[in-house]
């Protein structure tokens, strides 16, 4: 009876309203709600999905040093929007919305299974970077950190500073999922490796004493602007040093970038 009121008459729609009440659905709609039931500042009844790909957490706390950064605790959940050189751009998920940038060794991957228990793990960074990371303080002899490899997609490197000196190891993973850096003593996991070698430390001669520490990057310069706001269109040169292509920044203004060269080969 209501629905063939309601189509038939629809003129009289806020006296049916009135008199026929709609609850809200569960799922977001365009229903009737009463007057006092919904607040310009309240809570979205539905939550967007978010893919997982793109949740973080923080590792660290980081205190913002300028309105463009974020400032994070330990343990808060975020959403990455890109990454740009050391830092992510990053949306907090809960308590006081805000948006921001935060130095991308201070966040890890949830959909990676990295978490806050892994501290030892820096994603992004090649084997020079972590050599600097490891030789600057707080970090100190026994300092480690595990990193993607460079030469070897898919696989790890072990860095451990060695008192003046930094030491790397190959991780290499077996058709099976295992993990090992010596053939013939594979580990299911990389906390089972990590742990074998914190305590046989003799064997690599390197001790595992504490994760590496980050350091916090320098403020983001204004001149300074992400790769995903440059476009290559053609290459003008090349030079033992690098190459330097035309191309469009924001897809509008003509520049030319210059790429520099990188030796990946025989490197872990």
């Amino acid at each position: 009876m209501e629905q063939f009121v309601r189509k038939r008459l629809t003129f009289l729609t806020s006296f049916w309203n009135k008199l026929w009440p709609r609850s809200g659905p569960d799922s977001c709609s365009l229903g009737y709600f009463g007057s006092d039931s919904v607040s310009l500042h309240s809570e979205p009844s539905c939550v967007s999905f978010i893919p997982k790909s793109s949740l973080f957490i923080a590792l660290y706390a980081f205190t913002a040093r300028s309105a463009d950064e974020l400032s994070v605790n330990a343990g808060d959940k975020l959403r990455v929007l890109r990454e740009e050189g050391d830092y992510v751009l990053a949306r907090r998920l809960l308590g006081e919305p805000a948006t921001g940038y935060v130095p991308a060794a201070y966040v890890a991957n949830l959909s990676q299974g990295t978490s806050a228990h892994r501290p030892w793990y820096f994603s992004k960074i090649s084997r020079s970077e972590a050599e600097q990371l490891l030789l600057s303080p707080p970090n100190q002899h026994g300092s480690f950190l595990v990193r993607d490899s460079e030469s070897s997609r898919g696989e790890y490197s072990l860095s451990v500073r060695n008192h003046t000196k930094v030491s790397h190891f190959r991780i290499c993973k077996s058709p099976a999922g295992s993990l090992y850096i010596q053939r013939g003593h594979p580990f299911p996991d990389m906390e089972e490796l990590l742990a074998f070698y914190t305590e046989n430390w003799k064997v690599i001669q390197s001790p595992l004493l504490q994760p590496c520490s980050p350091t916090t990057p320098p403020e983001r310069d204004g001149w300074e602007r992400p790769r995903w706001e440059f476009t290559l269109r053609r290459k003008l040169g090349e030079g033992y040093f690098g190459e330097v292509w035309e191309g469009l920044w924001r897809n509008t203004v003509p520049v030319a970038i210059k790429i520099i060269k990188g030796a990946w080969k025989g490197r872990c």
